[in-house]
């Protein structure tokens, strides 16, 4: 992205949000322009995560049905009732830092995408900045989700059958995103979902993204991280940015021993941690902490965002 009185170029590259292999089929220019730029942007910031976190905590609280006065006594417990505290897995950590599981492992990276984006611009001490507010777009989809209306859909189904070409959609999704087709990504998400909620999950974000995208690149080179399905369209983020004035151009490039040399050099750069210390709700026990902290009753987890840990 140049142009509109810009001093230095800005970069957009649409994600998946996954850890699969695919979301990696990168360039040497990828990385390149991703370590050189002075902002790194994602949908959201994810240490604003919290806020979801805190509102779905909120509801789930009340979930006990234990009575009252339960809450006071402790009865002893054996030692094989300790074991699932340390072999359980963690979904809350799994689904912040890295999006993976052991079933797949072999066709996954470290982490998904979005979340190598943003670590890179913690390590490298970069600003790192949401395009969007992650709560209000979140409530706004969950709305649109409630009041959802499929028949607008049906009509489409033949048309979308022949799209998909016998394969399950998002083995469709994922090869069009292989292949860089957003004009199919743009045509099979619109054939697919109701307009309202449409509106909601894409277009009304893209508005919001596209004017803090502006005010960003007039402080210095923005590298953004947004899902694919925003990009492309007539309502979509490239076409936005064009009629306010900006060139935007697609970047072709190679993989090469480069580009592999500075992925790997970003993946073992390690950062000294910010740590800080939580005391917990009866004032018995204190313990360092990250910058992130979720809690839910008298369970608290603290995940390294920067590093991944």
């Amino acid at each position: 992205m140049s142009g509109n009185g810009l001093e230095k170029k800005s970069y957009i590259y649409g994600t998946m949000h996954v850890s699969d292999k695919v979301s990696y089929h990168l360039s040497d220019a990828f990385y390149t322009h991703l370590i050189n730029a002075d902002i790194i942007a994602n949908e959201s910031e994810p240490r604003t995560w919290t806020e979801l976190f805190d509102m779905f905590s909120f509801y789930s609280k009340y979930a006990n049905n234990n009575a009252f006065y339960t809450n006071f006594y402790l009865t002893p417990i054996e030692k094989d009732e300790l074991y699932t505290l340390f072999k359980s897995t963690n979904y809350n950590l799994i689904g912040l830092l890295s999006r993976t599981n052991e079933t797949n492992k072999e066709y996954q990276e470290d982490t998904y995408l979005d979340m190598f984006i943003y670590r890179t611009g913690r390590k490298y001490n970069k600003k790192t900045i949401g395009l969007e507010d992650v709560k209000t777009s979140t409530i706004n989809i969950m709305k649109a989700e409630a009041e959802i209306d499929n028949s607008e859909v049906e009509k489409n189904y033949q048309t979308i059958l022949k799209i998909l070409k016998n394969k399950p959609y998002n083995e469709a999704l994922v090869d069009f995103y292989r292949e860089k087709d957003l004009d199919m990504i743009d045509s099979l998400t619109v054939l697919a979902t109701p307009k309202s909620y449409l509106k909601a999950l894409l277009f009304d974000r893209n508005i919001d993204m596209v004017n803090n995208m502006e005010i960003s690149m007039k402080e210095g080179s923005l590298f953004s991280a947004i899902g694919a399905a925003h990009l492309p369209g007539k309502k979509g983020v490239i076409e936005m940015l064009r009629r306010r004035g900006y060139k935007v151009t697609p970047i072709y490039d190679n993989y090469t021993e480069k580009g592999k040399s500075l992925k790997k050099k970003i993946e073992d750069y390690f950062i000294k941690p910010e740590i800080k210390l939580k005391t917990t709700a009866d004032g018995m026990v204190t313990f360092p902490v990250f910058d992130v902290v979720l809690e839910t009753g008298e369970n608290i987890e603290s995940p390294d965002l920067a590093n991944g840990g």
